[in-house]
């Protein structure tokens, strides 16, 4: 019903679901739609056990002469959802409750998780009126997030990941590939390769002026398809950061639950992560104190879903930072275009995406591992954050540009 009347209101088409073409033979894709090369694209970059196995088995399948997809057998609960991307909202849902009420955070139900229009780049959680739950078992709290931001998220973080100079490794061979953080590989390789900033700014001008990065050249050019994408060492790295920004936002919500069901935004758990400005006083204060509350939730809960896999606490954070990047970006290029300029984008309810990742460094501080690899963390985070800074800067005279040319942002961003 929500996503009905989201639809109506902003009157776009919900996304096409096509079956049986969401695998992972993407250069067959060339000639077809370009939500056809979406669902490529991003099932690609799916790195899960889940999806490893769907890709054994299609070359298995392959391999005998049959005709088999990854993705065949997804389904998802409404015709407004698509296959793939819910089958990630769900799965960083279960990651996220499991370890939640491990550490026995008050969330009495797994809540429900969707997509649908909201004009912003993050989500949402709203409470179910009781009448409306058919049991106590039911969930009591609805998770709604853009229905483009996991598509934003995707191509952000193939952008981070494109500026980095990969190689095989000199210890283990071409399976597997070492990345370079160094600052002057990353600023020379930006420079070198003028479409890293190019598809850069194709993100930031598509999702502010039409509201879907989906209308990227990326995915309306076979050329342009075909030249984003990553070799295998960056694939794994922006899968990475996709993955951990994931865990981070959707911990993030399960903040704002916990929050709900303990009536507080604690103080306490905002000294774990580094908070260490004034205490409630306002409205607008408060409910700073429940985002920066909500972040530490979400860090501490992606971190550990994310642990078994990575073991490493820079794989664990980098999407965490990389989010805050990601929102900041976007943000600016929506004040570029309304305004002609960037202004303070610090609001009654969040603070600055700024603010916000400063504390979260603080936090790490208190992680129980060695400084040296708490260094290590945030050294890649600043990294990341240098990566946008430098792909900003290229992006910034094309938006003013468009702003001089009176091009605005797409309605949605412009809502009350």
């Amino acid at each position: 019903m929500l996503q009905e009347e989201a639809y109506r209101k902003w009157r776009v088409e919900p996304p096409v679901n096509v079956a049986g073409l969401t695998g992972y033979g993407i250069g067959q894709f060339d000639a077809m739609f370009a939500q056809i090369r979406q669902m490529a694209d991003y099932g690609a970059l799916d790195y899960s056990e889940d999806a490893q196995e769907r890709a054994r088995r299609v070359a298995e399948a392959q391999a005998r002469g049959q005709h088999l997809h990854a993705f065949d057998d997804l389904g998802a609960p409404t015709r407004f959802e698509s296959p793939i991307i819910y089958r990630t909202i769900s799965g960083a849902s279960t990651q996220i409750f499991n370890v939640a009420r491990q550490l026995n955070c008050p969330l009495p139900a797994q809540p429900l998780v969707g997509t649908m229009p909201t004009g912003d780049i993050h989500a949402y959680t709203v409470p179910v009126p009781e009448d409306m739950r058919a049991g106590e078992s039911d969930a009591d709290h609805l998770i709604i997030f853009d229905w483009q931001f996991f598509l934003f998220a995707h191509l952000f973080s193939k952008a981070i990941a494109s500026a980095l100079t990969a190689a095989p490794s000199p210890e283990y061979g071409t399976e597997f590939w070492s990345l370079s953080w160094d600052e002057s590989d990353i600023r020379r390789k930006i420079e070198r390769d003028p479409s890293i900033a190019e598809g850069f700014t194709d993100l930031l001008v598509s999702y502010a002026t039409t509201g879907r990065p989906g209308s990227s050249q990326v995915y309306t050019s076979p050329e342009a398809f075909r030249r984003s994408q990553l070799g295998p060492g960056n694939r794994a790295m922006a899968a990475i950061i996709r993955a951990s920004m994931e865990l981070f936002v959707m911990g993030h919500e399960y903040g704002h639950i916990a929050q709900r069901n303990s009536a507080a935004a604690g103080m306490a758990r905002l000294r774990w992560v580094g908070y260490d400005g004034p205490d409630a006083g306002s409205p607008a204060v408060r409910s700073h104190l429940a985002e920066l509350d909500a972040d530490g939730y979400g860090l501490r809960l992606a971190s550990l879903a994310a642990r078994p896999r990575y073991r490493n606490l820079a794989l664990e954070y980098i999407g965490a930072d990389a989010y805050f990047s990601g929102l900041d970006m976007m943000r600016r290029a929506l004040c570029v275009l309304t305004l002609g300029r960037v202004v303070d984008m610090t609001g009654e309810t969040h603070p600055s995406a700024k603010d916000r990742r400063d504390v979260l460094r603080r936090s790490l501080s208190v992680f129980p591992v060695s400084g040296e690899e708490r260094a290590g963390a945030v050294d890649v985070a600043q990294k990341v954050e240098l990566i946008a800074e430098l792909l900003w800067e290229r992006a910034h005279d094309t938006l003013m540009d468009l702003h001089r040319r009176g091009t605005s942002p797409a309605p949605w961003w412009l809502q009350e």
